[in-house]
Order: structure tokens, then sequence, then C-alpha cells
């Protein structure tokens, strides 16, 4: 090697070389640590209040490891709304509309609030419930994916898993539904629980939601028993549900073979739920429980 070469190479490359090498592993270990770093923080459940108790199941499943959900309010075993809790000032609050927020006593100014739906559809509850449709349920944690997504960017894909899982499970349940209830005929009497029960069985009779606010106010009785006793005449099973007005369910008791389905109990897997309703129906009729009345729990 030259003198001319090593002099090049001692001067000039050489030591731009070790700048270069130097650049290079400091860039290294800062994004290592920046990974390292975000790990650390995306392994840690992020905690989400919830409005309702609907909203606290669905949004428990779409959360799973990563996110803590707690809700604002729960569900007597008569089916009543009861306060829970108000989270800490500063905490995330997920609502399902303005309405729903405001029915639980979260809107206002200074609340981290987020809505799954910007415009007012009338809360969470009651014969239009969105959260046991199954037609409607899948675009509702559509949302709440996309909400958790953004609170948390680092697990969006783990995000898009649960909700694919969710609609696989959602489909199986129903299907599971069907083979157990497809030939059961079926008068729908129930408030909340109707549209999930009614993807499973074979014919179900579900009055509109005018009709059946309008036995809810003690109007039009006679029409409400005549056909409970015709369901009761065709030996068809009157659904009710805890949700259902204490004068319909009365009804329903005096003149029909009935069941009343329960709430859920506190913090139950969505999908279990939904998995028992379709299961204590088939063992109420397998086992004949209906005519006797109510069946048990």
């Amino acid at each position: 090697m030259s003198k001319g070469f090593r002099y090049v190479f001692k001067n000039c490359i050489f030591p731009n070389l070790i700048a270069f090498l130097s650049v290079v592993l400091i860039t290294a270990f800062m994004f290592l640590g920046q990974k390292a770093s975000a790990a650390a923080v995306s392994t840690q459940p992020g905690e989400v209040w919830t409005t309702h108790p609907w909203l606290s199941m669905t949004a428990r499943f779409i959360g799973g490891v990563y996110s803590s959900v707690r809700g604002v309010q729960g569900w007597t075993e008569e089916g009543e709304l009861r306060r829970l809790g108000l989270p800490p000032e500063g905490t995330v609050i997920l609502a399902f509309d303005p309405s729903d927020a405001k029915m639980a006593g979260v809107e206002g100014k200074g609340r981290n609030l987020i809505l799954l739906y910007e415009r007012d559809l009338g809360g969470v509850g009651g014969l239009e419930m969105p959260f046991l449709d199954p037609a409607t349920l899948p675009f509702v944690a559509l949302r709440i994916m996309s909400k958790f997504s953004q609170l948390d960017p680092e697990n969006y894909s783990y995000y898009q898993r649960r909700l694919a899982e969710f609609q696989a499970r959602l489909d199986s349940t129903v299907l599971v539904g069907r083979q157990l209830l497809g030939s059961l005929k079926v008068l729908d009497l129930c408030w909340e629980v109707g549209r999930w029960m009614q993807a499973a069985t074979g014919m179900t009779v579900s009055p509109p939601a005018v009709v059946k606010n309008s036995w809810a106010k003690g109007n039009d009785m006679e029409t409400l028993i005549l056909a409970v006793k015709e369901a009761q005449k065709q030996g068809w099973l009157i659904l009710c549900d805890a949700w259902t007005p204490p004068r319909v369910a009365e009804a329903a008791m005096e003149y029909g073979n009935y069941m009343i389905l329960p709430v859920p109990s506190q913090d139950q897997d969505f999908f279990l739920y939904l998995y028992d309703l379709y299961l204590m129906v088939w063992n109420s009729v397998r086992l004949k429980g209906i005519e006797k009345g109510r069946a048990s729990r």
C-alpha cells in the first residue's frame, strides 16, 4: 500500500467509517429502545369505561387482553340498570351515541368521551336494540374495533384478529341455535333478546314495536291476551325476557306456556351468554318444562 493511499485511508476514510458505524449503532439502539418501550406500553391493558352493559360485553371481547373494560352501569336480576361507578377524571369513556352518554350521566365537557355513533340513534336498550341482532351486531363490533385501534394503534392487528374471531363465533353460535331450535315456533314477547332468538327459531311471530309499546303502557290488552291464548292453543312457546314489562309477562304467565330469559351475570362472556340463551330454551322444550310454566334459569 502506497504512502498516499495509507494517508487517505487513515485521515479520510477510516474516521468517516467510524463516524458512519457510530451513527448506525446509535440509530439501531434508539430503534430497539423505541420498540422495547412501545412493547412495554402496549402490553399493559388500557382502561376503558363503557356506558351500558351490552356495550361492555361487546367491548370486552374486542379489547381482549389489551383493554381493561369497566362498566358505568350494570343490571339487576330484573333487568333494571343500576349505577356501578363513575370513571376517574381523564379516563376514556366509550358510549354508543349521545343519548346513551346522556342516560349514563357521562356527557359534558372535560370528559374523554368517545362515541361509536356521533349521530343520535336513541341510545341502547329496548325493542330496536342492536347488540343482539345478528344482522347489525358485526357493524357495531367493527366500530368498537376502530375505536380501540385509535386508542392503541400498536395493537391494531390484534384488534383485527379479535374482530374476525367475533364474526366467526357469532356465525357459529347462530348455526348451533338453528340446529337446536330450527323447528320451534315462538310468540316473541321479548324486549331485548327477541332478534337473537328469531335468528335461530323456525317460526317466530313478533308483534310490531308500536304494538308492544302499547301493551307496555297497558293499552289494548285484549289483543295481547288473544295472541297469548292462540299461541297456547297452537302449542307455541311464549318467550319473554327479563326486560319484558311486568303486565306483558303476567299475561303470558296466566294464559300460556312461557319462558323468561335472564339477564347475563356480571362480567359474563358475551358468546357464552348468547349460547346459553339457545341452550336454555332447547332444554326447556326437550324436557317439556314449559308445560309447568316458567322454565328454570
